[in-house]
């Protein structure tokens, strides 16, 4: 009978340890599989909620300027025109108007047997357009947007409203056509780095386009469809590099695995009652420190164990998150504030206002006040883009002056700025405009007097939010918009309400 060769207690011990090691592996190299597949989803998910937020912004602007579209197909002198059918003088009116839109490129009228009223050139209605009210005198105004290229300088997309009488009943069109540099500007202003977009119309065709990839990213694509519209918006967004994450990940991975490890083999040693001193030092330290977790880390390790190295490791590590935490937060305040004038920018201004819209549920008057400067682009085009930035900062230290402590104010991009004015009644929204206004004036006059011969004058559309009306804070925007408009419209440099 062969006699089995006696083993010492240390093989036995290493013996259990790398069993344990072994699970602790597997279980790790596991968990790691899940934590990878968990980011990337989170990356998918993410991506994908930014394509669908800038699906809808596009389809926002469109509908920002169908919206005014209606408005003046709804206007009594619109119907007037095409129920007289005087071509010369509805030539006129489009001849006028289309000098007032943003960006338009046509403006004719349409009457309800399908003439247009005026020259077709004179209102800029190409042969393509006519095709397309044609299809709308036929099939309805429902169908996708046409977009034309013909003309190299005005290439546009069109919009066609039904013309109503009182009883809804169709008696004409409204033609207007917008140019796609809006477009351009508008995916611009969305594309950020390491991100592509492409705006398609439903041939396939490109409306507008931004590349800030760099060459060999990795991407994620997303194709979404412009709801009314029937283009399609192609988003490519650069894959973050997970390397650093896996890394951190890695390391707080070994360190335990060390720290089980050890344990494991000094829990081994003590149940065979054959632990050495070195190891009796071990258990010692470890005890005094589960008891005691103010003591200094230097003091409970042993002579020949690392731990004081895991602790300053451990520090750093804890300082490198502390320092990204302070980073994140200087970040987080430059990406509310507009460099430019150094007021709150329109991101701000988003988060602000669903809180606003909370005071206004429990019935504080909230009112919203857009402002924009007349013809400030004539200002660039004169004095140059730095003179009309000295501008907007000048008129933004006005606009800080006229606010009390509970006001808010953003510069939302361009020459348009918004105010947040709380508990204020609708007359006194005027008294504060005039001062306002008149305080901006006498700034022109003493520290721009290159404007003398054309002074900026500032235009306002003011609404106060409505939780019964307005389902989304937005709304409540966008009727101080269209009340801007109306400001525009009746002589600039005062104010209008909605």
């Amino acid at each position: 009978m062969s006699r089995r060769h006696p083993t010492s207690l240390r093989r036995i011990a290493l013996h259990n340890v790398l069993v344990t090691l072994l699970v602790i592996l597997l279980a790790a190299v596991f968990a790691g599989g899940t934590f990878l597949q968990v980011l990337q989803h989170r990356e998918y998910d993410l991506a994908r909620q930014l394509a669908g937020n800038h699906a809808r912004l596009i389809a926002q602007h469109i509908e920002i300027y169908r919206r005014i579209v209606q408005n003046l197909a709804g206007t009594r002198a619109v119907r007037d025109l095409v129920l007289i059918g005087d071509a010369e003088a509805a030539q006129r009116w489009a001849s006028e108007h289309r000098l007032l839109l943003p960006d338009a490129v046509g403006l004719a009228l349409i009457d309800s047997d399908g003439n247009l009223l005026g020259n077709p050139p004179a209102q800029r209605v190409g042969r393509s357009c006519l095709i397309d009210l044609d299809r709308a005198l036929a099939e309805g105004t429902g169908f996708d947007l046409p977009t034309h290229f013909e003309v190299r300088g005005l290439e546009h997309y069109d919009l066609i409203v039904p013309i109503t009488d009182d009883n809804g009943e169709r008696i004409g069109l409204l033609f207007s056509s917008f140019r796609l540099t809006t477009l351009q500007t508008l995916i611009d202003g969305l594309t950020r780095d390491g991100s592509a977009l492409e705006l398609r119309n439903g041939e396939g065709r490109i409306l507008a386009a931004r590349n800030n990839l760099s060459e060999g990213d990795e991407t994620l694509d997303f194709t979404l469809l412009i709801s009314g519209t029937g283009w399609k918006l192609h988003m490519r967004i650069a894959r973050h590099d997970l390397r650093p994450v896996l890394f951190t990940v890695g390391m707080a991975a070994l360190f335990t695995f060390v720290f089980v490890t050890l344990l494991t083999l000094a829990l081994q040693l003590r149940l065979t009652h054959a632990v050495s001193t070195d190891y009796q030092a071990v258990l010692q330290a470890l005890e005094r420190l589960h008891h005691d977790e103010t003591l200094p880390v230097r003091e409970a390790a042993p002579p020949g164990y690392h731990l004081q190295e895991t602790r300053k490791l451990l520090e750093r590590l804890f300082q490198t998150i502390e320092d990204i935490r302070l980073h994140q937060q200087e970040l987080t305040g430059l990406g509310l504030t507009d460099e430019l004038t150094g007021m709150p920018n329109r991101r701000h201004f988003n988060r602000r206002l669903h809180q606003y819209r909370e005071l206004a549920n429990a019935g504080t008057p909230v009112a919203l006040v857009l402002l924009d400067l007349d013809d400030f682009k004539l200002v660039n085009d004169r004095h140059g883009h730095d003179y009309g930035d000295e501008v907007l900062r000048r008129f933004a230290g006005v606009l800080r002056e006229h606010l009390r402590e509970t006001d808010f104010a953003a510069r939302l991009g361009g020459d348009e700025f918004v105010c947040v004015l709380l508990d204020i009644e609708r007359p006194w929204l005027a008294q504060w405009f005039e001062r306002l206004h008149r305080h901006w004036l006498q700034t022109e006059a003493d520290a721009l007097p290159e404007l003398a011969d054309h002074p900026v004058t500032v235009s306002a559309g003011f609404a106060f939010l409505d939780p019964a009306r307005d389902r989304e804070p937005g709304h409540a925007l966008r009727r101080a918009d269209i009340a801007l408009y109306q400001s525009k419209q009746a002589g600039k440099g005062r104010i209008s309400g909605n």
